[in-house]
């Protein structure tokens, strides 16, 4: 599917917003890390581990690109980053392509 200049345009005024909202919620879970009972130790080297998978994560560094936009959307609405409500505005083939690609691979 072709990018419409539209979608595109939105996309880039969004994606770091998106991206803002999900590391807001791994540092509230590394908060929990923090927080726990563990020994300090422990919980230095959980949060090393997680920080090294999560930042490897769409909703923390991705491909900025026109060709990815839809797989990115997709991922961000399947990880709970972004709701419906997010893709407002987008165009009705954009949004109806990325809820097909949310249902194909939420039944995976």
């Amino acid at each position: 599917m072709d990018v419409l200049e539209k979608d595109w345009k939105i996309y880039k005024q969004r994606l770091g917003d998106w991206q803002d909202r999900h590391i807001g919620r791994l540092l509230e879970e590394y908060r929990e890390i923090i927080d726990s009972d563990l020994k300090n130790s422990d919980k230095f080297w959980e949060i090393q581990k997680r920080i090294n998978e999560d930042r490897k994560n769409v909703g923390v560094v991705c491909r900025f690109s026109r060709s990815t936009m839809e797989d990115i959307i997709t991922l961000l609405l399947l990880q709970g980053t972004i709701t419906e409500d997010d893709l407002v505005g987008f165009s009705e083939e954009l949004i109806t392509s990325i809820k097909e690609s949310r249902d194909y691979w939420s039944k995976k």
